[in-house]
């Protein structure tokens, strides 16, 4: 089994789709940011959704679906933070209050508790990845031949966050998504943030689990 990862990244609110959990200087095409003097930072991808219990080369045809459309040929300009506005460090910020006993009252603009919750919201890069998943799932050949050999059997997606799942209803479809009734959603459990606790993950390498070749099973023989 392979798995297929779909990562976000937590600088730049960026997602890229992946057949292994190393992110390569390959995947960076699917960004626009395929230069040669770029290299990607692991601690910056992280998945929030991990596709698991399918066949590698089901794995692969949804892969081909899903980066097709979205892959450069050529990389785009660089990717920039927005800058603040105030750029002088030596010139007085007037944003903020003069007084220092102004300083320690509280700001009740800043949100807290549930109003915070209610302020999140998904990237838009990821819920186009999410949409684009669901719609690949829904129309696959290889994935509906897979599911129909085997009785009983299920696609597993792990999700970092439950909202992630419900996504689908942001379509600017005609006819409504609906995830197919084969797809079972599972909660991602990140270890350091980073690497997921899924099947075909090894926990001690770090790494996908490693698959023998025939090649390889010969040569053991």
């Amino acid at each position: 089994m392979t798995n297929l990862y779909l990562f976000r990244n937590q600088v730049t609110s960026q997602a890229l789709v992946s057949t292994v959990f190393r992110i390569k200087p390959a995947h960076l095409s699917q960004v626009g940011q395929h230069r040669a003097e770029v290299r990607p930072r692991p601690d910056h991808w992280v998945p929030f959704a991990v596709l698991t219990n399918l066949q590698p080369w089901t794995v692969e045809a949804l892969n081909k679906t899903l980066t097709s459309s979205t892959s450069h040929i050529k990389p785009l300009g660089k990717h920039t933070l927005p800058l603040p506005a105030n750029r002088n460090p030596f010139s007085i910020n007037t944003s903020k209050p003069l007084d220092p006993l102004a300083l320690r009252l509280p700001n009740p603009k800043k949100f807290t508790g549930r109003d915070w919750k209610a302020q999140w919201q998904a990237p838009e890069e990821v819920r186009k990845k999410v949409i684009a998943l669901c719609r690949a799932l829904t129309q696959s050949v290889a994935v509906r031949e897979e599911v129909a050999s085997a009785v009983g059997k299920t696609v597993a997606i792990h999700w970092e966050r439950d909202e992630y799942i419900n996504l689908i209803d942001s379509a600017d479809d005609t006819t409504p998504l609906a995830w197919p009734e084969y797809v079972e959603h599972r909660k991602l459990r990140l270890i350091r943030n980073r690497f997921p606790e899924v099947d075909g993950f090894d926990m001690k390498r770090l790494d996908d689990v490693r698959t023998a070749t025939p090649a390889a099973n010969a040569e053991s023989q």
